[in-house]
Parts: structure tokens; C-alpha cells; sequence
């Protein structure tokens, strides 16, 4: 019986490392809620829809915008939730970006640098975006922190599906 009772501890123990955690899967529509959102100072890096596709450790994310003309504009950017470095096209410039599970499958954080001239000037940005579902994958929340030359701001983003 104790011979028992130790392999089927050792067993239980051994399968809960080799097994992998299910991870969380932000695929879906999602509109932003502005009566949850707290936009801080920076309300114009909100996207009001995201369209996020996800097949295991990538992310596709397209985000729809309305620029100050009024006009929508759209883009895409593909992450790959491996926690290395990756160059991610961002319109005519490039980003460095890494992205990685959190809290054992459950978030995901995303931090991006970008460095660009302009008259020139040379601007340089850092984002970090936590992602999490809550209310049983229904809300979506981005706890957004950007630092530029223009200094930090901070936001949390909440999205309905």
C-alpha cells in the first residue's frame, strides 16, 4: 500500500510539470467600452475595435481607429508569445518587440521600443501592455504604460466582446 500510495504521488507530481497549463485565448471581436476605460492623458492611442486571432503561442491583433480627421484607419500586428525580440513593422517604421505569457498562460505582456527621426529629431517610445480576460472571457483589459520625450502616461483600456 505505501509502495502505492509514493507512485502515485510521484505520478501526480510528475505529470503536473510535464503537463502544460492551458493558456488563454483572447480571440474574438472586441469593442472598446469607454464608460469602463480610463484614458488617462492619452486617449489617442485607444483603438475603439480590436479583431484578435490567436493560434497557440501567436497573437494576431488588427486595430481600428479614427484618426483626428475623422477618418478609420486600421492596422495589424503579429506577436509571437515566445519572450524573445522580434522585429514588428509598424507603417514606415520599426519596432522591437517582445512578447510573453504571464501568470502561467492566463496574460500576456507585450512591450515594444521604437526609435524614429523626424525633422530631424530623434524620438524614441516604450510601451508596455499587460493583456487579461475576465467576467468568464468577456472583458478584455490593457493596462497600457507609454513613456516618451513627452514623458509617461498610463491607461486602462477595457473591451467588451
Amino acid at each position: 500500500m505505501g509502495l502505492f500510495l509514493l507512485s502515485t504521488c510521484v505520478f501526480t507530481s510528475s505529470a503536473k510539470d510535464v503537463l502544460p497549463a492551458e493558456k488563454t485565448d483572447f480571440s474574438g471581436t472586441w469593442k472598446l467600452d469607454e464608460s469602463k476605460t480610463d484614458f488617462g492623458e492619452g486617449r489617442h492611442f485607444a483603438a475603439h475595435q480590436l479583431v484578435v486571432t490567436q493560434h497557440e503561442n501567436e497573437l494576431a491583433v488588427e486595430r481600428s481607429s479614427t484618426g483626428r480627421n475623422g477618418r478609420e484607419f486600421k492596422f495589424t500586428s503579429d506577436y509571437k508569445l515566445d519572450g524573445q525580440q522580434h522585429d514588428q513593422e509598424m507603417g514606415n517604421r520599426t519596432a522591437k518587440v517582445t512578447a510573453e505569457w504571464q501568470n502561467e498562460g492566463k496574460a500576456v505582456q507585450i512591450n515594444t521600443d521604437m526609435k524614429f527621426e523626424r525633422n530631424g529629431e530623434t524620438f524614441e517610445f516604450h510601451t508596455l501592455e499587460s493583456w487579461s480576460l475576465s467576467d468568464n472571457g468577456n472583458t478584455l483589459t490593457i493596462d497600457l504604460k507609454t513613456n516618451s520625450q513627452r514623458g509617461e502616461s498610463h491607461q486602462k483600456l477595457v473591451y467588451t466582446k
